[in-house]
């Protein structure tokens, strides 16, 4: 009994993670512990790392796309 409540604790304990590390302490669950990590003199936008490799890559696509074009004259 053990060994499943110890396998029931580690699959739960990854799927919360795998939620904050994807979108963000204010983002996980839909953002029902956006409250509890935002406070009223939070400005800065708190994106998780998997958010910002995302946007890192679409802005490398765009830039590659633009240079594309700029060599062939289009």
């Amino acid at each position: 009994m053990g060994k499943v409540m110890t396998g029931a604790l580690v699959i739960v304990g990854l799927w919360i993670g795998v939620e904050f590390f994807n979108h963000g302490p204010s983002g996980a669950f839909g953002g029902a512990f956006a409250d509890f990590f935002e406070s009223e003199t939070d400005v800065i936008e708190t994106r998780s790392t998997a958010q910002r490799a995302g946007d890192s890559v679409i802005r490398s696509m765009a830039e590659a796309e633009a240079r594309r074009k700029k060599m062939l004259g289009e």
